[in-house]
């Protein structure tokens, strides 16, 4: 059950203050401990793909780094500088809820949080989904991988148990817990043919168009 501010019972004010000591105890652990342990597994999902596939993209130390893959076939030359390579699309690791959530309200889906694989786009919110009306086949094709258009780029939710997550901190180890954000980043690498059309048509909405 989730619960918002709205239905916890005034009479709880008294309780925190007589155990306030165990509540600051626990909120330290959460905001500290419990969000380093997701920093390690994480990342190293995001490594080993670009490790394995030869990809850009960056995995740092930490989720707070950024962390994204893109194919080589998803690359565009930018004329505004010799050496900078960007990407037609990529994808990236992204969270719904506010910047100071702590992790674990996160990848527990506590309200509004979620974690998402993001697969962004070079154009902007009409282009894209003027080019999706154009090219119907595509979007049904990315809606079958979960995979779904919202402004200018398309969405992946990602669910995890909590009693999985509860396990994994248990042990201090949330790699198996957290396996379904692997499994997510792993089925839209492999359909390379569809990520191949999709690039074709980004690329097909940046050109001009012809008067």
């Amino acid at each position: 059950m989730i619960l918002n501010t709205a239905d916890i019972d005034s009479n709880a004010g008294a309780m925190i203050v007589r155990n306030i000591d165990v509540l600051q105890a626990a909120l330290d652990y959460m905001n500290e401990r419990m969000g380093d342990l997701f920093d390690g597994p994480v990342t190293a999902i995001f490594s080993e793909a670009l490790k394995a596939e030869g990809w850009d993209g960056k995995a740092g130390e930490t989720i707070m780094e950024g962390l994204w893959v893109a194919s080589a076939d998803w690359r565009v030359p930018r004329e505004d500088a010799d050496d900078r390579i960007d990407h037609l699309i990529w994808l990236e690791f992204y969270t719904s809820g506010e910047e100071h959530d702590p992790w674990v309200s996160i990848f527990a889906g506590s309200g509004e949080r979620q974690v998402f694989l993001r697969l962004g786009t070079q154009i902007k919110q009409r282009a894209l989904a003027r080019a999706m009306a154009n090219n119907p086949d595509v979007l049904v094709r990315l809606n079958s991988l979960d995979l779904h258009l919202d402004g200018d780029a398309f969405y992946l939710p990602i669910e995890f148990d909590r009693e999985a997550l509860a396990n994994g901190f248990a042990e201090e180890d949330l790699t198996d817990a957290i396996a379904p954000l692997a499994a997510a980043l792993r089925r839209v690498m492999d359909a390379k043919g569809l990520m191949k059309s999709l690039s074709g048509v980004i690329d097909s909405a940046m050109k001009p168009t012809p008067r």
